[in-house]
């Protein structure tokens, strides 16, 4: 997938309208029939629309509600016609999704219900996705038309309808129909007028309501919002799909950079224990109801902008594979990390000789641990000890390997305490919406540093 953010207009397009007729309508990045995870992979890409109008049934996953619950949820306008959009609409229109046109609103009200309705059988990208059979709401369509103007009855219609959907949807063409026994058996001036509607292309609804989601997508604004619980499982498919903006306008999925990632163990462990301790100390601010001030917030903000931002702030976000909205939460929930670990002495009991935290880790090898300062490390204690989580002995053991006592017995259980929380990571301790995957691409997309991970060409595969 390639992204133009010239047109920040995301169209998901196959066989219900050439592309031709699509283009001249509206200019935007049009993509094949979508699949699972496509959506995911354009979430920080800076696209502001999205419309799905056909999608991938049969070879591989279709596109799912989750990513495009998620695109919802970070402001994007999602509409959803004729094919796989109409259904996902349908499914979806209570939680901002926008359903548009016929297709949408037969299957919305109940009218229609079934994939088998908008599925056919087509050629590939590169015969221009040609419809090589007939889907069964253009005949549910055309035979209405011919009802309502007087050419076929109503039985006929329904006569008409019911053999379509009796056929295998691969094998339900405008050629077996018109050349059925039933068909035959009408009149031939009905016969010749049913020949005339199949071959009208305002009897087509599936490119009919695809006009329609374009048009609509050319006009209106980003107003769409939508909030879901994501679990363990779909966080990670989210993080492993979300694209960052290559400079040559490539959508690098995260499965290329954790890919990456894993090969480097330094880089890899240290993005690790940051995670774990960012959603660690969550946790205690919530427990201490910590208040951050909106200046501190603001402060903070703009201190790591300074620090890691480089450039143009909307290119360093597509980037990175991130939204205004994900770096403005992340920036909040951090300040307020930052504020509790420059108040927190006031809430703790005993910090005597805390101060030599770091050197102890450095001196025992620990070097991921003594990265963190040493009121961190206090803090990762003070979040098991409020929970009642009693570091095993084992561990403490396997730290100090007999060599420690007296007054470095304390210290070298805080540390002891603090590698286990690291190296467990919190979904050992019933958080089951920590994913290791989400948390560390997450970490590197904020830090900025999608970039350097795909310095290397032979790492943005395609």
């Amino acid at each position: 997938m390639r992204y133009d953010r010239a047109h920040p207009i995301a169209v998901f397009l196959g066989p219900s309208l050439r592309r031709d007729r699509a283009t001249a309508q509206l200019a935007a990045n049009y993509y094949p029939p979508a699949r699972m995870g496509d959506v995911y992979r354009l979430i920080g890409s800076g696209v502001r629309t999205i419309v799905l109008i056909d999608g991938l049934f049969h070879g591989a996953a279709a596109v799912w509600h989750r990513e495009l619950l998620e695109a919802l949820g970070h402001g994007m306008d999602v509409f959803g016609a004729a094919s796989m959009g109409a259904l996902r609409a349908a499914e979806l229109h209570t939680y901002g999704m926008t359903g548009v046109g016929t297709v949408f609103e037969w299957l919305r009200d109940g009218v229609i219900d079934g994939d088998d309705e908008v599925a056919l059988l087509h050629a590939d990208a590169d015969a221009g996705f040609r419809v090589l059979s007939e889907p069964l709401v253009n005949v549910r369509y055309r035979a209405q038309q011919g009802y309502d103007q007087g050419q076929i009855s109503r039985a006929q219609c329904d006569a008409l309808v019911a053999l379509a959907k009796a056929m295998p949807f691969m094998e339900r063409t405008q050629r077996r129909l018109l050349e059925s026994d039933l068909v035959r058996a009408w009149a031939p001036e009905t016969q010749a007028q049913l020949r005339m509607m199949f071959a009208s292309p305002s009897g087509d609804v599936k490119a009919l309501d695809a006009q329609r989601a374009l048009a609509q997508a050319a006009v209106r604004g980003c107003s769409a919002s939508a909030t879901h619980d994501a679990s363990r499982f779909y966080r990670a498919v989210s993080q492993r799909h979300r694209g960052a903006l290559a400079p040559d306008g490539s959508l690098v999925a995260g499965d290329v950079l954790w890919t990456r990632l894993r090969s480097q163990p330094n880089a890899f462990a240290e993005y690790l224990t940051d995670a774990a301790k960012v959603f660690y100390f969550g946790l205690l601010a919530d427990d201490w109801a910590i208040e951050c001030p909106a200046e501190h917030v603001r402060r903070y903000g703009n201190s790591w902008r300074e620090q890691v931002v480089t450039g143009d702030f909307d290119g360093w976000l597509r980037a990175n594979g991130l939204t205004t909205k994900e770096f403005d939460s992340c920036m909040a929930a951090r300040a307020r990390i930052d504020w509790m670990l420059g108040h927190a002495c006031n809430r703790l009991d005993d910090t005597a000789n805390a101060d030599r935290l770091p050197d102890l880790a450095r001196s025992l090898g620990l070097g991921t641990l003594a990265r963190l300062s040493a009121m961190e490390l206090v803090l990762l204690a003070e979040w098991a000890k409020r929970r009642g989580l009693e570091c095993p002995a084992s561990e403490i053991d396997r730290l100090s390997q007999g060599q420690w006592a007296g007054e470095a017995r304390p210290l070298l259980e805080v540390l002891a305490c603090a590698r286990w929380l690291i190296e467990r990571q919190p979904y050992a301790f019933g958080y089951t919406g920590w994913a290791p995957v989400a948390a560390v691409l997450a970490e590197v997309r904020l830090r900025g540093q999608v970039p350097s991970l795909l310095a290397d060409e032979e790492a943005v595969g395609r």
